[in-house]
């Protein structure tokens, strides 16, 4: 489970970070600014379930 939650936090992170990236280009518009905006959410959502995983792996080793 705990390899399950690594991955969709860094696919998160990354879709996040080419969102901004992406709305960078044309923050001009106001198409540009809500890419950013919603890269930057779904960036630090991916930022807190990676660390949301790495509680959980660590609790998996506690409780084997």
């Amino acid at each position: 489970m705990a390899f399950l939650l690594f991955v969709l936090a860094i696919g998160m992170i990354a879709i996040g970070l080419a969102a901004m990236t992406f709305g960078m280009s044309i923050v001009q518009v106001e198409r540009g600014w809500t890419m950013v905006l919603s890269g930057a959410v779904g960036a630090s959502a991916g930022a807190i379930l990676l660390g949301i995983a790495f509680a959980v792996q660590r609790l998996g080793r506690v409780y084997n």
